[in-house]
């Protein structure tokens, strides 16, 4: 009924993953001065950038966080002032814009 809250022990690894752990095993038999070494190397370098890439989660920094966290507060409070006080005024306009 409540899958979210179950804890996964183990994930099945992705191709990407599998294929990166194939190429290590192969660099560990293979001679380093050999041509194929190298080669190897190099794509193993590039599979370990398209991994970084692919599992890089965006999130904004804390100080865009803070931000937002204050005009909403900043909106509220002048709504609610606005409400026990009908006041004609520009309050919102010192709410920072994003940009």
């Amino acid at each position: 009924m409540f899958a979210f809250l179950k804890k996964t022990a183990v994930t099945e690894p992705t191709p990407l993953e599998t294929t990166i752990n194939r190429l290590f095993e192969e660099l560990k038999e293979m001679d380093p001065a050999a041509k194929q070494y190298d080669a190897t190397s190099n794509q193993l370098v590039k599979l370990m950038k398209l991994q970084k890439e692919t599992n890089s989660s965006w999130m904004p920094s804390a100080d865009v966080l803070a931000t937002c966290a204050a005009n909403i507060a900043g909106i509220l409070l002048i709504l609610n002032f606005e409400r026990m006080g009908v006041v004609a005024s520009k309050a919102l306009g010192f709410i920072t814009k994003l940009k």
